[in-house]
């Protein structure tokens, strides 16, 4: 191979190495900034399930409580509300 075809070899190559390595980077850019707004985006709607699943669980949690308070309160024997319509 004489001097010149080595030459423009390596002008090919580098050009060739020099387009994939420079024409990537914009690209990346903008895919970065993509996943940065879909990652918000998911964060947001993670959040909102995570407090709206907080207050289910508190509603659950006053159902209980409510229900065993009523099981616990004493209930009045038949005669004793009987007795009490009759005045």
């Amino acid at each position: 191979m004489n001097r010149i075809e080595y030459a423009w070899f390596l002008l090919i190559l580098f050009l060739m190495i020099g387009g994939y390595t420079g024409g990537c980077s914009n690209d990346e850019s903008g895919v970065a900034s993509k996943v940065k707004e879909e990652v918000k985006s998911l964060e947001k709607k993670a959040s909102g399930a995570v407090k709206k699943l907080e207050e289910d669980y508190r509603v659950l949690e006053g159902k209980k409580d409510y229900e065993k308070a009523l099981e616990e309160e004493p209930k009045a024997p038949p005669e004793a509300m009987e007795g009490g319509a009759e005045k």
